[in-house]
């Protein structure tokens, strides 16, 4: 930018260096980087083929931040994700083939490795640990392969349901145990349900449903083959 003249100033365009003018109320507006919407449309197509993130492929660019952000140990071992996770522990990036946010890390992880993922089907972990990107611990199902694998390992039921409560939840509040005390210590009259939310912390509606048979414990399911 050379020194101002009254009502603007003169700019060298970032894209083909030519001097151009822009008035006052541009460049308060941050009009000034480049000197036409051409040279505007260069920068902006420049940009985004170098962004591995909306490139619409695979670029050894992307492949190489990729793994970074992997722990890569021994093949036997669990490579897990270290950048963002979501609350049950998937490692979440967005895929550059569709832009789509918040895809699984170990998707990801599968397509540089095993190639692309056919329409309805799933990358499932042998290990079930959510942020592992192995490929030797990912296998491709169905999403009734999901939840069979799941419930032969235990995490659902017969019925494929999953009904999580007290201790078994990850969001709960009341384990297990508190749900007992909370039963034995209710005298109505004497202890009321609005004494026993205040003292673990819960709403007065919880309580109600505790006392009612209404929220449950934990459900400990048993496994296919058990029965």
């Amino acid at each position: 930018m050379t020194p101002e003249h009254e009502g603007g100033a003169f700019f060298d365009c970032i894209v083909c260096g030519k001097t151009y003018w822009k008035k006052l109320y541009s460049i308060k507006r941050g009009e000034y980087k480049f000197c036409s919407h051409a040279c505007q449309g260069k920068w902006f197509k420049k940009r985004a083929e170098s962004d591995f993130f909306s490139c619409g492929r695979l670029t050894e660019k992307f492949i190489d931040y990729f793994w970074a952000g992997i722990g890569i140990g021994e093949l036997s071992e669990c490579w897990e994700y270290q950048r963002n996770r979501d609350w049950r522990g998937y490692g979440r990036i967005r895929n550059p083939i569709t832009g789509k946010k918040g895809t699984g890390a170990h998707r990801i992880a599968w397509i540089i490795t095993m190639g692309e993922i056919s329409d309805g089907m799933q990358v499932l972990h042998k290990c079930d640990n959510p942020p592992c990107c192995n490929p030797a611990h990912l296998w491709l199902g169905t999403p009734s392969d999901n939840m069979w694998d799941s419930a032969k390992k235990g995490r659902k039921s017969k019925k494929h349901r999953c009904q999580l409560f007290g201790d078994d939840h990850w969001g709960s509040k009341l384990t297990d145990r508190d749900v007992d005390e909370i039963k034995q210590k209710y005298i109505p009259g004497v202890i009321t349900q609005s004494a026993l939310a205040e003292e673990y912390g819960v709403s007065n509606q919880s309580i109600s449903q505790i006392l009612s048979g209404k929220r449950k414990q934990s459900v400990r399911h048993t496994k296919i083959g058990d029965e």
